[in-house]
């Protein structure tokens, strides 16, 4: 790089990602003098945030078997099954249709445990009458897929878990409706919020007005 002597080195200013508060760390690097860390992270981000219709064919290729291999463990889930191996039929269905690698450590937490951020010990069994939590995805050709879902163990739902459950569909399809392009983020991510609250004040969990809880 040196023997080139380029007028400008364009490096990407990244993350360690299992270390947030530490830069990574090229000192070799970081001595010459032409070096510029912010345009090429910018630059790649835009260029990622538009999708080609190959590109597009491959992400819904991998998301559907993704949310076909959730189905599929939804069919497995009963009783004292552990979360582990929820996880590991998860992986199979998706391996035995052409996506054998994980999109990331997945996560299947039964009761207390689906309220812990990235919960990934996945070493609980799942007791009757209970909730597991579902997030896993599966990576292909590049791209993943992300998808949570929440359901009864034993395929049944209380009438308290019901109307929570309802209550996030709502929001769900809330946000989806302002899904188009040219709006911004948060907007979606405002009325899925919204309509969490008023679906909360409605069964009574919180008392403030909408307002002041968004």
């Amino acid at each position: 790089m040196r023997q080139r002597n380029a007028d400008k080195i364009y490096t990407m200013k990244g993350m360690i990602r299992d270390e947030l508060s530490t830069y990574a760390s090229f000192p070799w690097l970081d001595k010459m003098p032409q070096l510029d860390e912010k345009w090429l992270y910018a630059a790649i981000s835009l260029q990622r945030s538009i999708k080609s219709d190959e590109e597009m064919v491959q992400m819904k290729h991998i998301a559907k078997i993704s949310a076909e291999a959730h189905k599929y463990v939804m069919r497995k889930c009963q009783p004292n099954i552990t979360e582990f191996k929820l996880r590991e039929l998860f992986k199979l269905y998706c391996g035995l249709n052409g996506a054998p690698h994980e999109a990331y450590g997945s996560i299947c937490g039964c009761g207390p445990n689906a309220a812990i951020l990235h919960y990934i010990m996945n070493s609980k069994v799942l007791g009757d009458g209970k909730l597991v939590l579902s997030d896993m995805g599966a990576r292909g050709n590049g791209y993943t897929a992300d998808i949570t879902c929440t359901y009864p163990i034993n395929g049944k739902f209380t009438q308290k878990q019901r109307e929570i459950y309802t209550l996030c569909l709502e929001a769900n399809l809330e946000a989806a409706k302002f899904l188009k392009p040219g709006i911004v983020f948060s907007e979606a991510h405002k009325a899925a919020a919204r309509k969490i609250v008023e679906g909360l004040i409605e069964l009574g969990l919180i008392t403030t007005d909408i307002e002041t809880a968004t």
